[in-house]
Parts: structure tokens; sequence; C-alpha cells
């Protein structure tokens, strides 16, 4: 049998054996697991496979030829229809992280991705010459207009 100083030193060893767990599981994830996370931002669980579908969209629209047979889509090839399309679902999330409170956090890099794939979409398209200061210039007003909604 053991004494009951003994059993107390146990429970205190399991105690800091649990503790070192959770900070561990704190660290990994903040305390938080994915499921946890996407209940609290919808709006990730829902970009990403918007994406995902656009570029399946894409490919079924480059596969059937309907960029040939649509007078809009002619100048535009897969990546264009595809880095464009990206891009604008990326843009609809940061408009929506701006406007609704519940879903505010940081914008600027997923901003900067949808700048990027705009405008590598649009240059091939369009040229770098009109879509380069175009790019720089929305850049900057989406971002200015993110540095405004937080000082609210």
């Amino acid at each position: 049998m053991s004494s009951p100083e003994e059993e107390r030193n146990l429970e205190k060893e399991q105690e800091k054996e649990q503790e070192k767990v959770q900070e561990k599981e704190q660290e990994k994830g903040n305390g938080m697991a994915w499921a946890e996370k996407t209940r609290r931002d919808p709006l990730s669980g829902i970009i990403w496979p918007l994406i995902l579908i656009w570029l399946g969209v894409a490919m079924m629209i480059d596969r059937f030829g309907l960029f040939a047979a649509l007078p809009l889509l002619e100048t535009f090839s897969f990546w264009t229809l595809f880095t464009t399309g990206a891009g604008l679902i990326l843009l609809v999330e940061v408009a929506v992280r701006l406007l609704i409170p519940d879903y505010r956090q940081p914008v600027r890099g997923t901003v900067f991705l949808a700048v990027i794939l705009i405008s590598t979409g649009l240059s091939s398209t369009v040229g770098w010459g009109i879509v380069g200061p175009i790019a720089l210039i929305g850049l900057g007003a989406i971002l200015l207009l993110s540095s405004l909604m937080r000082t609210r």
C-alpha cells in the first residue's frame, strides 16, 4: 500500500503532466481544435472550397472548348479565367471581413494574394502596362480602407 504522501505526489505529477499536454495543445492551435476554428469563422471554411469549385468550372470550360464559343471568354485562357476568378472570390472574402464585424480578421495577406491573382490573370489579356498601375491603386485603396475600418 502507498502512503498518503506518495498518493499526493502521484496526483501532483499527473496534474503537471496534464498541464504540459494542455500547454502543447494551446501552442499548436491556441487551444482550439479545427472544428472550433471553422465554427467561429465559417467564412474560411467556405472560400477555399469555392476556389476549388471555380478551378473545376474553369477546367470544364477549357475542356469543352467554351472559350471559343462564348464571345466574352474568347480572349481568355484557362489560367486567365481561373486566376482572375480566384482573385475575385478572395476579394469577396475581404469585403465580407471588412463589412461584417463578426468575421473581422486581418485581410492584408488575402488582399495581396487576390491582387496578384487578378493581375496575373488579366495581364495576359489586357497587358501589364494597364493592369500594373490599376493593381497598385487597388491594393493601396483596399489597404487604406482596411486600416480605416480597423480604427473604428
